[in-house]
């Protein structure tokens, strides 16, 4: 006599043992690949140009002047930073054109410095005197020149005190020969010695770029001065006959 068997009532042999039981997998979704992702973000661009164009065709003077307004308004800070920076530049080389730079010797600490710079001070043809010492110097050129990190790599610092003079007049009439050095005026008022800084400069890029070096700064100088003017004319005009774009 046969007996049916149960199928839930008879364990399998895995049961049986004590082994786990394996379920069965449930299906995944669909999960779309990156080459779907990428054509969807593809066409919702392009479907936001293809409105952004078809809507200036069909208002293309009201578009034009909402372009202009965003432009005058984006322009105008930058107009007036670039307006700001050039009259405080402007400020302060009318400040420096008459003022002295008396740089003191390497041995000179700030004690002697300061007690020279009240001398000085006490002058009737003075109407200031400022002492800068070496660190406050060099503290400056870092931040200036934009080799700070250099500069701290130094041994020392090979910069001098200055005593910074602002005389009560730009002008003197004196009876004294005077021979002025590089004066950096078109005609001095008295003899001077100046040097060729343009032709100096061209020379010198010139000997760079025969070397075959392209990547070459320049350390500018006051921009007041035309040696300075010069210096900078000979580099830039050696890059373009170069061919090396400014950067």
């Amino acid at each position: 006599m046969s007996s049916e068997r149960n199928p839930k009532t008879n364990p399998s042999t895995a049961e049986r043992v004590g082994g786990s039981v394996k379920k069965p997998e449930q299906p995944r979704g669909d999960e779309p690949d990156f080459k779907t992702l990428f054509h969807a973000w593809l066409e919702s661009h392009r479907a936001s140009l293809v409105d952004s164009v078809g809507r200036l065709i069909k208002q293309p003077i009201g578009s034009f002047f909402t372009c202009l307004v965003m432009a005058v308004a984006l322009s105008l800070p930058m107009g007036l930073a670039l307006l700001l920076d050039n009259v405080e530049r402007l400020g302060g080389s009318w400040q420096r054109a008459a003022q002295i730079s008396l740089f003191m010797d390497l041995e000179v600490d700030s004690v002697a410095g300061e007690r020279l710079r009240d001398e000085v001070a006490a002058m009737p043809d003075v109407a200031a005197a400022d002492w800068v010492s070496r660190e406050q110097a060099l503290d400056e050129f870092q931040q200036l020149s934009g080799l700070g990190e250099a500069l701290k790599e130094l041994p020392e610092n090979s910069l001098p005190g200055v005593i910074i003079v602002t005389p009560l007049a730009s002008a003197y009439s004196t009876t004294a020969p005077v021979v002025a050095i590089d004066p950096n005026t078109e005609s001095a008022a008295h003899p001077a010695v100046t040097a060729n800084n343009y032709q100096g400069a061209l020379q010198a890029m010139n000997y760079l770029l025969e070397l075959g070096h392209r990547r070459i700064g320049h350390i500018g100088g006051r921009v007041e001065l035309q040696s300075s003017a010069r210096r900078l004319k000979a580099y830039e005009d050696s890059l373009f006959e170069a061919g090396i774009p400014l950067d």
